[in-house]
C-alpha cells in the first residue's frame, strides 16, 4: 500500500535572536558602531512524520549520512549545531559580491560584511565568517519495510507547502524580519524567500561618527565637498519569494493532494517549486542557508544604517513545511 508522509521542518520554527556588542572603534557595518550579533536558536526542531527520516550535516558535506543512527524523526537545535560543529550562532548583517534572483541558487556566492570607508567596491569589503550566518544540509529519504521487516528507501516527490517569516516581539525592539533572507537550494530548483519583494544592494552609507553620508575624500580644505559615495553593487538588486504576495506563495508552494490517472488513489505533489525526490539510494539534498542583509532598509523612515539602540536584540522566526507524494503533476 502506498502511503503519502509529510515532513514538517520547523528548522527553521527556528527563533533568531540579534543581539549586538557594540564598537565605537574601527569600521562599522550597517549596525551603527557594531561588529557582531548573535543568534540564538530556540525551541528549533525538524519533524517528519512515519516513513519519511531527516538528517542534518554540515552545507559542504556532498553526501547523504550512510549511518541509520543520523537519520530522525526530529532535528533540533543541538543537532544543528553539533553538525555545524559550533557552541553558539553569530550573526552579521551581510550582503553579496553579485546580486541575487529569486529563483536562481546561491551557489558559491561570496558573502560580505562590514564596509570599509571610502572603499565603495564591495570586493575590498571584508569576506564575511562561516560563522556570521547559518547554512547547513539536510537530508531527506522515505523509507518502507517489507514482510521481513528489511527496510527499503522509496522515491517521494518533494515541495514546499509552506513558509514563513516573521517578527518575535521583544520589547523596546523594532521588526527586524523584512531583513530575514532563507534560501532553499537543490539540484533540481531553488528559491531565496524574504517578506519583501526585491532590495537595492547599494547606496550611501554614513560609517563614521561625523554627521551625513560619506563623501569622497578631501585633500585641502579648498576643495570642494563631493556628492554621496555609493557603495555596494551599484544599480544592481537581489530579488526574492515574497511571502506578502499572493502570487509568489502560488509559484513558492506545491500543492499535497489525490492524483489522478495513473497516479489515481495515491498522493502527489502538484505547482510550486520541485525540491527533487527521495533517491532509492542514499538521501536528497536540500541546502538551507539563512542570513541579515545588510542593504535591506529598516525603520520609518526607512534607512539602509538600522539604529543599534532599536535593532540590537530584535528576534524573529523562519518556518518552512515541505509535503511529499508518489509524483509530481502539472498545476
Amino acid at each position: 500500500m502506498k502511503m503519502n508522509k509529510r515532513i514538517i521542518v520547523s528548522a527553521l520554527a527556528v527563533t533568531m535572536g540579534a543581539g549586538l556588542v557594540g564598537s565605537i572603534s574601527g569600521t562599522v557595518a550597517w549596525y551603527q558602531y557594531s561588529t557582531r550579533a548573535t543568534i540564538q536558536m530556540m525551541g528549533t526542531s525538524i519533524g517528519v512524520d512515519r516513513n519519511l527520516e531527516v538528517a542534518v550535516t554540515a552545507a559542504d558535506v556532498d553526501t547523504a549520512p550512510t549511518n541509520n543512527n543520523a537519520y530522525k524523526s526530529e532535528i533540533g537545535t543541538a543537532d544543528i549545531l553539533n553538525a555545524l560543529n559550533r557552541q553558539e550562532f553569530e550573526f552579521e548583517p551581510l550582503t553579496t559580491t553579485t546580486a541575487y534572483t529569486k529563483d536562481v541558487a546561491l551557489g558559491a556566492i561570496v558573502f560580505k560584511s562590514n564596509p570599509v570607508k571610502y572603499k565603495t567596491n564591495i570586493g575590498e569589503w571584508i569576506t564575511a565568517k562561516e560563522t556570521a550566518y547559518v547554512s547547513y544540509n539536510l537530508w531527506i529519504r522515505a523509507t518502507e519495510k517489507n514482510g521481513d521487516g528489511d527496510i527499503n528507501l522509496v522515491e517521494k516527490e518533494l515541495g514546499l507547502i509552506d513558509a514563513k517569516i516573521a517578527n518575535k516581539a521583544v520589547t523596546g525592539k523594532l521588526d527586524i524580519s523584512d531583513a530575514v533572507r532563507l534560501s532553499l537550494e537543490t539540484a533540481d530548483d531553488s528559491a531565496v524567500i524574504a517578506n519583501v519583494s526585491s532590495t537595492d544592494l547599494y547606496g550611501p552609507l554614513d560609517l563614521d561618527n561625523e554627521p551625513g553620508n560619506d563623501k569622497a575624500p578631501r585633500y585641502s580644505e579648498i576643495e570642494a565637498v563631493g556628492d554621496d559615495l555609493v557603495y555596494g553593487i551599484d544599480g544592481e538588486a537581489g530579488t526574492t519569494y515574497n511571502l506578502t504576495q499572493t502570487a509568489d506563495k502560488t509559484a513558492l508552494y506545491a500543492v499535497e493532494e489525490e492524483g489522478t490517472g495513473a497516479n489515481a488513489g495515491e498522493y502527489v505533489v502538484k505547482g510550486g517549486i520541485d525540491l527533487g525526490a527521495t533517491p532509492t539510494t542514499g538521501a536528497a539534498k536540500i541546502k538551507v542557508t539563512v542570513w541579515l542583509e545588510g542593504w535591506q532598509k529598516l525603520g520609518n523612515p526607512a534607512a539602509a544604517m538600522w539604529d543599534v539602540t532599536k535593532y540590537a536584540g530584535a528576534q524573529f522566526f523562519v518556518g518552512f513545511q515541505i509535503g511529499s507524494g508518489y509524483a509530481r503533476e502539472a498545476a
